[in-house]
């Protein structure tokens, strides 16, 4: 059964035409421009709002503990994308993702509404950052194995 702030969230969004709904976790989910966002409502604490989605999934496992690149690669992304938009953050977590996340406190609830919009387009545009630049990294990863293939020791 909802809880009175997911109530609250569960009614403003689908004012503003979103078809909102609680997930498993309790977190309120809605669609925006095709990316799946989240609502943590934290019923503990009237004031934070987290607001949130997944913008990469890891292709795969390491192949060893100690060896991740990809991981690596991961952290430096989310390190950049957080520097560069305010009040957003892109997190690697340990199960394989990039999360953008804004977490942010408001009293009353009315002022996550004056924010929510420039909230979602902020979500969206580091979202956008990281998918390029992970793309990009894997791209520039697939033109070196082109190289790799494309090379004849014989030719020398």
């Amino acid at each position: 059964m909802p809880q009175p702030k997911t109530d609250l969230i569960l009614k403003f969004l689908s004012q503003e035409g979103f078809r909102p709904t609680v997930d498993e976790e309790g977190d309120v989910r809605f669609q925006f421009e095709g990316q799946t966002l989240f609502i943590h409502p934290e019923e503990d604490d009237p004031q934070l709002m987290k607001l949130f989605g997944f913008a990469w999934r890891f292709d795969s496992e390491p192949e060893e503990e100690d060896d991740d690149p990809e991981l690596v690669l991961a952290l430096q992304v989310a390190g950049i994308c957080s520097a560069k938009h305010n009040g957003i953050k892109a997190i690697a977590i340990p199960e394989r993702v990039i999360v953008v996340v804004a977490e942010q406190f408001h009293e009353p609830f009315e002022a996550f509404k004056g924010t929510f919009f420039r909230l979602l387009d902020a979500i969206k545009a580091c979202t956008n950052e990281v998918q390029e630049l992970m793309e990009m990294e894997y791209e520039d990863d697939d033109d070196d194995e082109d190289e790799d293939d494309d090379f004849d020791p014989e030719s020398n």
